[in-house]
């Protein structure tokens, strides 16, 4: 596959959302079914808050949340909307977690094909929509936030620190198996962890 330097799309910063109540601090988790994509460091981190996460497809998180299997799921809130999740969920709290996106890619051997300026037209506009996308989406979510709340979802803020403080040794876990490199890179962004 080729990767392209400059198409990193963006879904949002990821948020907690749940049925019964809201999450606003890491003991809230305790017990909690939660919906988790497929990746043990995300798994590794809701089971540090003592939630139970259940890895589901996307498609069938409605399912999920409506039938029980679980009782809270994360995602943008762009991604709550295309699922219709807002129909299920009462509560959402800013986690802020975990940022969410998509890369563009093509198959190597094709793209090596191309004319070199093929490439660079593909690549030039591949650049300007992905700056155009992130910004349309960051709206989106922005948007979201008071249309859901219109709706009758309570929102809520959390201390991030707190949730922070649970994670010691999924830092740890992660850094060994990342390599020091990225995990330098990785704090250089976001600060100290662990």
């Amino acid at each position: 596959m080729y990767l392209f330097p400059v198409a990193g799309f963006d879904n949002g910063m990821r948020q907690v959302t749940t049925v019964n109540r809201p999450i606003a601090k890491p003991d809230d988790f305790a017990g909690m079914k939660i919906r988790v994509p497929p990746g043990q460091m995300i798994f590794d981190t809701f089971a540090a808050f003592g939630a139970q996460p259940i890895t589901t497809p996307a498609n069938q998180i409605y399912d999920a949340l409506k039938s029980g299997k679980v009782e809270a799921q994360e995602n943008p809130l762009a991604i709550m909307q295309g699922y219709k999740l807002d129909e299920m969920v009462r509560y959402v709290s800013m986690t802020n977690h975990m940022w969410s996106g998509f890369n563009l890619m093509a198959h190597l051997s094709t793209w090596k094909a191309l004319p070199d300026e093929i490439k660079a037209v593909i690549e030039n506009n591949a650049a300007k929509y992905v700056r155009q996308q992130r910004e349309e989406q960051g709206k989106l979510n922005a948007g979201l936030r008071a249309t859901f709340a219109a709706r009758g979802i309570a929102f809520n803020e959390v201390d991030q620190a707190a949730f922070r403080a649970r994670l010691p040794n999924v830092y740890a876990t992660w850094k060994d198996k990342l390599g020091g490199k990225c995990w330098s890179l990785l704090e250089a962004e976001v600060g100290k962890l662990g």
